[in-house]
């Protein structure tokens, strides 16, 4: 997992990256109850993340894990010396590599096989921080969403990052009563809410695909005001489009930890 630290200038900044955990770790294992009693180490590790890969440090951070992993001579893992890394300004706090284990592809993107322990342990920060939400890669989002429904049951699909064809994720129950959903994921900040235009077009989207019960749009901010004021919007919801704004997704999520 990586953390990605806001940077408030412009230009970019050079960071390091330390490889602290991977199947052959350190030798031992640095431990979270190790690094709480190290008066500069104890905020640097993310917890709880069963695929944790690197945390990309500034320099002195860095210098302090080094400094830990030498006065304990401690048998790291190869490719564990430091290595320069950019970061952008307004670069996303959190992302993840992944939240998911991907399957086969299928005509709609990729098949969700099983949702990681990192799933968890994001839905949790948010409950902590709603605000949380926002620092999400938009991509990283859609797993999320995509996450959500495989543990509702669903058999589901992921789509690419692009040529989606209005769809994110797409969730299928089979049997007595199937049902297949097109859920578009939208991931905005509390001032940019999602507009009637927009709906129309998943409107649109599901009108056009023979297969698919119902449409959803997911958003971490709010819908217009005056947007079931439209009837040609109104007439489809609940039972063909469903709007899932902050206010209902963040419970909803959380409702499903484990």
């Amino acid at each position: 997992m990586d953390f990605i630290d806001d940077v408030a200038e412009t230009k970019k900044r050079r960071r390091q990256a330390v490889l602290v955990e991977t199947q052959a770790g350190f030798n031992p294992r640095i431990t979270e109850q190790m690094m709480l009693r190290h008066k500069n180490l104890k905020d640097l590790i993310p917890k709880g993340f069963d695929d944790l890969v690197a945390i990309k440090l500034r320099p002195a951070q860095a210098g302090y894990l080094n400094d830990y992993i030498r006065e304990r001579n401690l048998d790291a893992p190869p490719a564990s010396t430091t290595t320069s890394w950019l970061a952008q300004e307004n670069a996303p706090i959190i992302t993840i590599q992944t939240i998911l284990t991907l399957g086969d592809k299928t005509q709609e993107g990729r098949l969700v096989e099983g949702v990681r322990i990192a799933w968890d342990e994001i839905i949790k920060r948010f409950a902590k921080d709603p605000e949380e939400i926002y620092r999400i890669d938009p991509r990283l989002f859609e797993e999320i969403i995509a996450g959500a429904y495989k543990r509702e049951g669903y058999e589901v699909e992921l789509t690419p990052r692009s040529g989606d064809k209005g769809r994110d994720v797409v969730a299928t129950k089979h049997g007595l009563g199937s049902i297949r959903i097109f859920d578009q994921v939208k991931r905005y900040k509390i001032s940019r809410p999602v507009t009637a235009d927009e709906v129309r077009a998943l409107v649109g989207v599901i009108s056009m695909a023979p297969n698919v019960s119902k449409g959803v749009i997911t958003t971490t901010s709010t819908f217009a005001p005056t947007l079931l004021d439209d009837e040609d919007i109104r007439r489809w919801v609940p039972h063909r489009l469903e709007l899932r704004p902050r206010s209902v997704l963040l419970p909803w999520l959380e409702g499903l930890r484990r």
